[in-house]
């Protein structure tokens, strides 16, 4: 006897069963069962336990729900219970159809399993696999393949369902169209109280297959669910809003592919296929969202979130037989699976991949395009399975911190703005990444100042106190400390930083309250900010791998500014901006104010000063053309003499106001003297007539300075620069000074070739009278400032004063002119034992400088003149002896030598009087011959008959130089030689 194929046993047995499956009727309607008496009665009364018809035949003997179609009326929910088959020697296949035959019969089936158990999930050569059982679901979209009634079961049916047995049957006929997929697998044990399945289309076929009982392990089978019939308005299953919904437009000859566009004034829907009910295994659906119409200047961005925790439900893997899923999302998935890419294809960067269950935070593309992928394994557990995700589009503007491609690097690009604002990538960046910000100056002399405004890590590990590292870090490479905010490379250490979630940098959170993030109160450095110790400065954040998903990434927000620290010449020891430019090297350069903002209002300093010390090597001088000014000062005036066009600066009081002004002064034989002041003066750009200004001597110092800051100033408000040329001038070599005793000529001839060489001359000269004398100056033009048809003059200084006491105007056309010194009090207060000490002061120190700007010779007379009456520290007073003759308008004693020799010394020509010339020889010679013998003689013999009478060995002779004349008249003798 020939042994039949178990397979083909197996199509025999079902075939009997087909044909004992109880028959419609003409009589009765479609969803009703005809006994065999003829009396109609429901569908699902037929092997629900007990007698309906009466006679029996809708609980026949081996009763199952097998191989049977079931419809019914709408939203009426029927029970279906599958039990385990009495014999297990041969395979087990069991065909159940669910028919929603459209108006009160309904348009879709929901089923809600209640009690599964077939089969094992197990892992085999290729994954897991379902052993010993399973159960696959056919949900048919195509129209003209769905089965419309009972009357379409038959053999035809029965093969195409054989076919998805794992293989078993060929594939004799294409039951799900083209379209749909071929569906996977649910074996085990069902990993939930209860799962809703929707169909599609109006009919879902079930398909439960057990092999034979010795090729599977002893196992219980079970399967227990509810099945209705719903309409279309209740098929969907959520609640909408008045917010206008785009569900997508579904993709040509695909199962579940979407595409959505316009997502900007609407909320975009992506549901998994036959949302809210669970989806089934062995698929792959790709949702395709995409933004073409951008505005100009922006860019678009795709938003990903659900806040609903309870709509996303994707079977994580890891839960073992009876186990419930984890009930937040992770990362690590071993079967079903979401991915999100940045981007239209799978080939773009993944930004994120999930399953699990709970709320999806927010998560943001890079680009105007997001792919976004669901999985479905082969084979899996029968699991509540979903997905429902809200996108929106949002425009930023250009430029947006974004990854391009796979790369994270970010270079600073300092060309154009050498500030700015840096901070996290504004979009989901994908774990695994490590994104560097290098920020770096154009020149080595360049540095980076760096604050942070905020810095955030998600801490999973609140209770330890230990850096775990495990949800972001923050590294800072090139960072220095500076040495009292003087920036070299010599008084600063380098020093790197690292921040994690239980440390953090550096804030300056209060720069975060302005737009600019340059807050009122500076940030200081280095409790608030950092400094590179060379022109590059580098951040390196770190986004980790972990298990979950992290509610929010790694966020930091700063800001930058690439500081300027070049300064002209060497730098002077433990100062602040002072610099010294030697003519060493070269005869040439540029000085300018410092750009360094730490130094500035915006830096944290109120008031700074740099004093530029231009010095040059063989009695050079110094020429200097300011270039720019800016020195904005409401409380200082900037005055200019009309004749000598020299600058100076009235300052008010005024200690709320900003005040900068620009000195320049040179150091002359000892004398700092004024060359000019600038203030409260906006020149941007002077390079095609700069304001020049010309020293006399070597030594020449430029000193800036700025008081009253703002915390919103710095050397954009307050800055200069200019070019110094150090040259010669011999011209003022060949000066012809002639002095005899009290009197001198100085004489000098300009010529235009000097003019046109140097395009002036300017000289200076010192005079130097005698002890306790003044000088008396005589020269043609006119005095004070009136008009100079020439702007040829010589002014006046005296000592160390920066003031000058006369400015003459030479002319030879005009009469004389006279200038005596000032009797300062000063000299009034002294003895004659101090006037070598004043002298050294000099404080009757005479400075003579010409300023010629057409030739004309140059003829200044002098002569020294004595106060006659001096002051004594008793408080009397003595007339002077030498003072013999005196002019009585300036109320000064001339040397004799000068009385009535040919030359008026006196402004009103006093000594050069007929009057006086005629009775000087006789007169006034021979009275102060005879006075000065007198008292010498006198002297001389009353301290010869002290000194016996004190009975000593020593003798002393008294000299003039140690004669001096007390406050009552009196000789003080002196004993002076040895005996």
């Amino acid at each position: 006897m020939t042994t039949l194929c178990p397979y083909t046993l197996l199509l025999i047995v079902i075939i009997i069963i087909e044909m004992r499956a109880p028959q419609p009727s003409a009589l009765c309607g479609l969803s009703e069962f005809s006994c065999d008496n003829g009396k109609c009665v429901r569908q699902n009364m037929y092997c629900n336990g007990r007698e309906d018809c009466g006679d029996g035949s809708d609980e026949p003997r081996g009763c199952i729900a097998c191989n049977r179609t079931f419809n019914g009326e709408a939203n009426v929910k029927y029970r279906l219970h599958i039990s385990e088959p009495f014999h297990r020697h041969v395979p087990f296949l069991c065909v159940v159809s669910f028919v929603a035959d459209g108006g009160t019969y309904g348009d879709y089936v929901e089923l809600r399993f209640l009690s599964f158990n077939v089969g094992s999930l197990e892992k085999g050569s290729s994954g897991l696999t379902c052993y010993g059982g399973h159960l696959q679901v056919l949900d048919k979209k195509n129209p003209e393949t769905d089965i419309s009634h009972q009357q379409t079961r038959g053999l035809s049916q029965l093969v195409s369902a054989l076919k998805h047995t794992n293989g078993m049957f060929p594939s004799l006929y294409n039951f799900t169209g083209k379209i749909a997929p071929h569906f996977g697998y649910f074996c085990g044990q069902m990993s939930a109280q209860g799962v809703n399945y929707f169909s599609s289309g109006n009919n879902v076929t079930l398909l439960i297959f057990m092999p034979r009982r010795t090729s599977w392990r002893y196992q219980s089978f079970n399967v227990f669910l509810t099945y209705r019939f719903i309409t279309t308005k209740t098929s969907v299953g959520i609640q909408e809003d008045d917010t206008k919904v785009n569900v997508g437009r579904a993709t040509p000859n695909s199962f579940c592919n979407v595409e959505y566009r316009d997502c900007v004034n609407q909320v975009c829907i992506i549901r998994s296929p036959n949302f809210p009910g669970t989806f089934l295994p062995n698929f792959t659906c790709q949702y395709l969202i995409r933004q073409n119409e951008i505005p100009k200047g922006f860019h678009a961005q795709i938003v990903l979130k659900q806040d609903n925790e309870y709509k996303i439900s994707i079977e994580n893997g890891h839960s073992g037989l009876g186990a419930i899923s984890s009930s937040s999302l992770t990362t690590e998935c071993s079967r079903d699976v979401v991915r999100i890419f940045d981007g239209s294809t799978p080939d773009t960067v993944l930004l994120t991949e999930f399953c699990g269950s709970g709320a999806l935070p927010a998560v943001v593309s890079s680009q105007s395009s997001v792919l976004i992928q669901l999985v479905s394994a082969p084979s899996q557990l029968l699991h509540d399975s979903r997905l429902e995700l809200e996108a929106r589009v949002r425009f930023v503007k250009k430029p947006v911190w974004r990854i391009k491609g796979n790369s994270c690097n970010f270079l600073i690009d300092v060309s154009q703005e050498r500030e700015g604002i840096i901070e996290n990538p504004q979009h989901t960046v994908p774990l695994q990444t490590i994104c560097t910000y290098i920020i770096r100056g154009k020149r080595p002399s360049d540095r980076v100042w760096l604050y942070f405004t905020s810095y955030i890590v998600e801490d999973k590990h609140p209770w330890s106190l230990t850096e775990h590292c495990d949800t972001g870090k923050l590294q800072i490479l090139g960072s220095a400390v500076p040495d009292h905010l003087v920036f070299t490379e010599n008084n600063s250490f380098e020093n790197n930083h690292t921040y994690c979630e239980k440390s953090s940098p550096q804030l300056c959170t209060r720069a975060g309250d302005t737009r600019s993030l340059i807050p009122l109160r500076p940030c200081s450095l280095p409790e608030e900010s950092y400094f590179s110790k060379g022109p590059e400065l580098m951040l390196r954040l770190h986004y980790p791998r972990i298990s979950g998903i992290s509610t929010i990434q790694p966020i930091f927000k700063a800001r930058y500014e690439i500081v300027d620290t070049r300064q002209p010449g060497l730098g002077l020891h433990l100062s602040l901006c002072d610099r010294f430019v030697g003519s060493e090297n070269s005869n040439h350069g540029t000085i300018f104010s410092p750009r360094n903002v730490l130094y500035y209002g915006r830096g944290g300093r109120r008031e700074i000063s740099c004093r530029y010390n231009l010095k040059g090597r063989d009695s050079k001088r110094v020429k200097i053309m300011f270039l720019t000014l800016q020195l904005l000062s409401s409380v200082c005036t900037n005055m200019i003499d009309s004749v000598t066009h020299q600058r100076t600066c009235e300052i008010t009081q005024n200690n709320k106001e900003p005040l900068s002004f620009i000195q320049v002064v040179e150091n002359w034989q000892g004398i700092e003297l004024s060359l000019g002041c600038f203030c409260n003066i906006s020149l941007i750009s002077l390079a095609h007539k700069p304001i020049e200004i010309t020293s006399l001597s070597d030594n020449v110092s430029v000193i800036f300075t700025v008081k009253g800051m703002t915390s919103v100033q710095d050397y954009h408000h307050f800055n200069f620069r200019a070019n110094y040329k150090f040259f010669s001038f011999p011209p003022c070599d060949y000066v012809l000074k002639e002095e005899k005793g009290s009197k001198g000529i100085l004489t000098m001839v300009v010529n235009r070739s000097v003019i046109d060489e140097h395009g002036e001359f300017r000289c200076r000269w010192s005079l130097k009278p005698a002890v306790g004398k003044h000088t008396y100056l005589t020269l043609r033009g006119t005095k004070g400032p009136g008009e100079c048809p020439y702007n040829n003059v010589v002014k006046v200084y005296i000592g160390s004063s920066n003031t000058a006491i006369a400015m003459v105007c030479l002319n030879d056309n005009m009469t004389e002119v006279k200038v005596v010194s000032p009797f300062g009090s000063g000299m009034d207060s002294v003895t004659p034992h101090q006037t070598d000490r004043v002298s050294q002061g000099k404080t009757n120190h005479i400075i003579l400088e010409a300023i010629i700007k057409a030739p004309q010779p140059v003829r200044v007379e002098w002569g020294e003149v004595t106060k006659p009456f001096l002051k004594k520290n008793v408080g009397q007073s003595l007339r002077t002896i030498n003072c013999l003759v005196r002019c009585p308008e300036i109320n000064a004693c001339i040397s004799p030598d000068l009385w009535c020799d040919g030359k008026k010394h006196c402004p009103s020509g006093y000594d050069e009087a007929a009057e006086n010339c005629q009775r000087y020889p006789l007169l006034y010679v021979a009275v102060g011959v005879g006075v000065t013998l007198f008292l010498l003689m006198l002297v001389l013999i009353a301290i010869i008959v002290r000194c016996r009478k004190r009975d000593k060995r020593t003798i002393r002779i008294p000299t003039v130089d140690n004669f001096e004349m007390n406050g009552s008249g009196r000789a003080q003798e002196d004993c002076f030689l040895k005996y």
